[in-house]
């Protein structure tokens, strides 16, 4: 039985609790939604939390190769794509290309054509 996106927001409000306005003010709008999961992988990659961007790949990898494929795509096109793992002066990013999983690897390098760093 595939996953869907009910379940996703169920253990995303759980897991992090902190994200359950921002989910519930996007109005069932599930780009939306999965746009606020990846703004905070984003701030957290950029902030260095380690296990929160863990976490974060854990639940994201779930889905991706749970999930039917409409919430797959949803997950490809506005949560993986989007991610930066370059470094800048001001972000050090490398260190979550490495723990990114291989499976959101392979898609995000066929998006963009290279690796996230």
């Amino acid at each position: 039985m595939k996953l869907e996106r009910s379940q996703f927001l169920k253990e995303l409000k759980e897991t992090f609790p902190e994200l359950t306005s921002k989910i519930n003010s996007e109005e069932g709008l599930s780009t939306f939604e999965m746009d606020v999961f990846c703004d905070f992988t984003q701030k957290n990659i950029n902030d260095g939390e380690k296990e929160v961007v863990v976490a974060c790949f854990k639940i994201a990898e779930k889905y991706y190769r749970e999930s039917n494929n409409n919430f797959k795509n949803v997950i490809s096109t506005c949560f993986i794509e989007d991610l930066l793992f370059e470094n800048t002066k001001k972000n050090y990013r490398e260190w979550a290309w490495k723990l990114f999983p291989k499976i959101l690897k392979e898609d995000y390098i066929s998006f963009h054509g290279k690796s996230g760093i």
